[in-house]
Order: structure tokens, then C-alpha cells, then sequence
């Protein structure tokens, strides 16, 4: 099973987020802050990570650089709008989704995870 680890500062959404993707068969984790995302990125090692670009503290450009010079492969998606987007690619982020997302917004995330994979 896929494991995605949602990293936003909105519980709101997070909750919304996770339900969505479990009901769509991916295995869910999430963290409220950059850092709590990075240790878990760490330590659970998912294939995706939905991060959100702009957080308190580390901000989602921050955690994708620190994740990706700490090894991490999977695939990493900011959660932002178009123009953050720019400075999340330079940052490592394989691709985006933006805000507010789409109803349909988790099969987007299969359909970047297939095309990660056949990369």
C-alpha cells in the first residue's frame, strides 16, 4: 500500500485530506509543522509527501531541501498555488497541487505517483 505523508499547519484540512486519500487506498500519515514533518518523513519513510509551502516555523521550502539532502527518494508535492510553485520545483518538489484543492484532487496524486514511478 502507497503511504503518503500529508505536512500542513491546517488541521482542517489535513482531516479532510486524509480521509479522502485512505478512502482512495493510500495508507495516511500527517504532522502540523515542518519540523514534526521532516521526523516523520525520517522515520516512516513514505513514497509521497503533500507538503504545504507556507507554515510557522520551517517552511515547506526549507523541509524539501532538508528532506532531499537527508536521502529522501519518494516523491514530494507542494501544496500551494501557481506562483509559489516556481521556488517549490527549485526547491525539489517533483510537482503541485494547488489550493484550494479540487474534489477530485486524490486522483491527481495516483496519477503523479504512476508517472513518478515510470520515470
Amino acid at each position: 500500500m502507497t503511504t503518503i505523508l500529508i505536512i500542513d499547519d491546517d488541521t482542517e484540512l489535513r482531516e479532510i485530506v486524509k480521509l479522502k486519500l485512505e478512502v482512495a487506498d493510500f495508507q495516511v500519515l500527517d504532522a502540523e509543522s515542518g519540523e514534526e514533518g521532516v521526523e516523520m518523513a525520517l522515520e516512516h519513510k513514505p513514497d509521497i509527501i503533500l507538503m504545504d509551502i507556507i507554515m510557522p516555523g520551517i517552511s515547506g521550502h526549507e523541509a524539501t531541501e532538508s528532506l532531499l539532502k537527508q536521502g529522501f527518494t519518494g516523491m514530494i508535492l507542494a501544496l500551494t498555488n501557481d506562483k509559489d510553485f516556481a521556488k517549490a520545483k527549485e526547491a525539489g518538489a517533483y510537482d503541485f497541487l494547488a489550493k484550494p484543492l479540487t474534489p477530485f484532487f486524490e486522483k491527481r496524486v495516483a496519477s503523479l505517483w504512476e508517472k513518478f514511478n515510470n520515470e
